[in-house]
């Protein structure tokens, strides 16, 4: 994971990152009846604002001590620090210019969604960990890469820039082939798993069995206790909320593309012996006169 926002010590502080990508990130991890009460945060959060703690849980059919334990598992110690955290997020995020007079749907507000979501992300990210996934796979004999669905477009792209960068790296498109890939790595390779949900039953399969094969697993998710989630060497969770004209996984998509292009960059830059005693060609880095492994559909461009 890259953060544990479930820390002893509450704060009234503005956390970083920001209280909706906490909520967000959190969902697979809260009872029943928190995730309630998280689903009208997310769906409806300048309305939350209006709420006293007995209004949202009776808008949420849960109960006062509920909205108390959810506002404890997101580290804050009650519903008053939630409300700060909140309104300091919404204030910072308004834009006059378009507030009231705009569809939702007008170029430059999806756009600045867009680039609020990246913020969140950046907000969210713990830097080491990216570097620690990028160092895994330039030292990697292999990469092979695990997506279906929506996440399929994930992995043909990371497959591309780390194919153009000079790794041996396989992304094939089906999930049959995935899986029988992933029951041959061994402990010299690494096998990225890529899912917004972290449940999907094919890269589930296929990670468990890159597992056992020994292969270090690198896994990107949009949320912390998820089941893929859970099963990685190294997770990283970073996603969006939906909004009226995209799902969530289709908001995840752009984050996750901006995470694959950092870990490729960390991945494919000159290793520095000094810090990393590794030197070039290193892993999966062939030497010049080598041909990289392609396996896979042809690479597609992230800025499609």
């Amino acid at each position: 994971m890259t953060q544990d926002y479930r820390t002893p010590n509450c704060s009234t502080e503005v956390a970083d990152p920001d209280v909706l990508e906490r909520v967000r990130s959190l969902m697979f991890e809260f009872s029943g009846a928190e995730r309630r009460v998280a689903d009208l945060v997310l769906r409806d959060p300048d309305g939350v604002l209006s709420m006293s703690a007995a209004r949202l849980a009776l808008a949420s059919a849960s109960s006062v001590g509920t909205v108390i334990r959810f506002c404890h598992s997101i580290g804050l110690e009650g519903f008053q620090a939630f409300k700060l955290q909140l309104t300091s997020l919404r204030l910072g995020s308004q834009r006059p210019d378009i507030i009231g007079k705009r569809p939702v749907n007008a170029p430059d507000d999806v756009l600045q969604r867009t680039l609020t979501n990246l913020g969140r992300a950046i907000a969210s990210m713990d830097v080491e960990l990216i570097e620690r996934v990028g160092l895994a796979i330039r030292q990697a004999e292999r990469v092979h890469l695990c997506g279906s669905g929506p996440s399929l477009r994930i992995t043909t792209a990371f497959g591309g820039l780390l194919s153009r960068s000079g790794f041996h790296c396989s992304y094939p498109d089906d999930s049959d082939t995935q899986t029988a890939i992933a029951a041959r790595l061994t402990a010299r390779d690494v096998c990225v798993a890529v899912s917004h949900s972290g449940t999907t039953a094919a890269t589930l399969h296929a990670a468990e069995l890159a597992s056992q094969a020994g292969a270090r697993l690198v896994v990107l998710t949009s949320f912390s206790g998820s089941p893929l989630a859970e099963l990685g060497d190294m997770t990283l969770v970073a996603g969006a909320p939906g909004d009226p004209y995209r799902s969530a996984d289709t908001a995840s998509r752009t984050v996750h593309l901006a995470l694959v292009q950092a870990i490729t960059s960390v991945a494919a830059d000159p290793p520095n012996p000094t810090s990393t005693g590794c030197a070039a060609p290193c892993g999966g880095r062939p030497s010049p006169d080598q041909e990289p492994t392609r396996t896979g559909p042809a690479p597609l461009s992230v800025g499609r």
